[in-house]
């Protein structure tokens, strides 16, 4: 946690005040840089990051530290100076060409780029959670549900204690959506929260589920399903939605609600 990760910055700092010298001190650079990272203050980790690389040029940390700096450009969006410290990292020392850090960060700069293939070729092979969740959300931007599909599915199935199982899990109905099978879509959404009934995503499931049926042309079903949404969210995010779609469904179906 945040106080733990304090902590050892503090003793990290104390290292290097009295051992600057000493072969510890690129070690204890790179520990700092690791903990704010691990607290998400990316400009504080890369400023440690650097330190490591120009303060100890000849350290066996100058490549992790290189990739690090990279990884910390990539949640501010500066996806341009991410590559650079990656195309440097490759150029000076190629064997990092295939280390898998380095083909997920690019496959999610990539993505962020909307360079959906190139997002696919790199994060392919990468056996993490995250790494096939975001390749099938790249998948999904190109139209490829099917596959998509596949790929949640494992995230889902193999990775069940990540934080990328829920959203894997929601991701697989709005895939079959996408490919307009609305049926497979409902029976998704439906087995979601049979087994997540306490998610943050439910007022959204119920909303896919009501808006499938509606999309397949079942509108008695879509404005039983409007009305359960109603009746659990009456002021939700959904709401204005689901009481125009249930007076569409009346329109559509050519009948007049008493």
């Amino acid at each position: 946690d945040l106080a733990t990760f304090s902590e050892a910055i503090e003793q990290y700092d104390k290292i290097l005040d009295k051992y600057r010298k000493s072969g510890l001190a690129d070690t204890a650079l790179f520990r700092i840089a690791e903990c704010y990272y691990n607290v998400w203050d990316y400009p504080s980790a890369l400023q440690y990051f650097k330190r490591v690389h120009k303060e100890n040029p000849q350290s066996y940390l100058v490549g992790e530290s290189i990739l690090g700096s990279a990884q910390c450009y990539v949640p501010g969006g500066d996806f341009g100076s991410a590559q650079l410290e990656l195309e440097r990292l490759v150029s000076t020392y190629p064997s990092y060409k295939d280390n898998p850090q380095v083909q997920f960060t690019m496959g999610i700069i990539r993505f962020q780029e909307g360079k959906y293939e190139e997002a696919v070729n790199e994060l392919e092979g990468i056996q993490t959670a995250e790494a096939i969740f975001y390749s099938g959300q790249a998948l999904v931007k190109l139209g490829k549900s099917v596959a998509a599909t596949g790929k949640f599915k494992k995230v889902f199935e193999e990775f069940k204690d990540s934080q990328f199982a829920e959203p894997a899990a929601y991701l697989i109905g709005d895939a079959f959506m996408l490919s307009k099978n609305y049926d497979g879509a409902i029976l998704e959404f439906k087995r979601f929260l049979s087994t997540r009934p306490q998610s943050t995503l439910k007022e959204a499931v119920m909303y896919k589920i009501a808006a499938s049926h509606f999309l397949r042309k079942d509108y008695p079903g879509a404005r039983e399903s409007f009305n359960l949404l109603l009746n659990s969210f009456p002021s939700g995010e959904f709401s204005s939605l689901a009481r125009y779609f249930i007076a569409e469904s009346y329109r559509f179906a050519g009948q007049l609600k008493e």
